[in-house]
């Protein structure tokens, strides 16, 4: 399976694309990890060969929108790579690409920071489909909240902490 993983963490990214490349998937990490280097809070993950056409895809929304995060303006033709798309914790995201992604497995991953507001923005989503992994089980208490399909909390490798 083909994941392409929106990240806006780079902590969390590197636990969950180590632990989703160990377990086989083929994941295209649109963050801190598209090159495998991350940046200085965690170290590099083994390079991985990316689908050079996805990747040539990816470059170029940032030539058509200069200046913007390349996760806000996805194209349809990008998102026809995967067979999946993981949304770390942004809501815009969702929002922005929606109708190029919506024919696809869209999972909200959240990071325990999801409010009322949040969870009314992405309610008509979880209506057409967009699953849910949740963080924390105390996020059942946010007002509004729109469900879940998992709860996961953050992986962590016990050799390594």
């Amino acid at each position: 399976m083909k994941i392409l993983y929106l990240s806006c963490h780079s902590i969390l990214e590197y636990d969950e694309v180590r632990l989703l490349r160990e377990l086989g998937y083929d994941v295209f990490a649109a963050g801190a990890y598209l090159n495998s280097t991350g940046d200085s809070m965690r170290p590099e993950l083994p390079p991985i060969s990316l689908d050079p056409v996805a990747l040539a895809q990816f470059h170029e929304i940032a030539q058509q929108h200069p200046g913007e995060d390349n996760k806000d303006n996805l194209s349809r033709e990008f998102v026809e790579n995967f067979d999946c798309i993981l949304v770390m914790h942004m809501p815009k995201w969702i929002e922005r690409n929606w109708d190029v992604m919506k024919h696809k497995r869209v999972i909200w991953r959240t990071i325990g920071q999801s409010v009322a507001h949040t969870e009314a923005q992405l309610a008509s989503y979880r209506r057409e489909g967009m699953e849910i992994v949740r963080y924390s089980p105390r996020e059942v208490t946010i007002p509004g909240f729109i469900g879940q399909d998992a709860l996961i909390r953050f992986y962590k490798d016990p050799d390594e902490y």
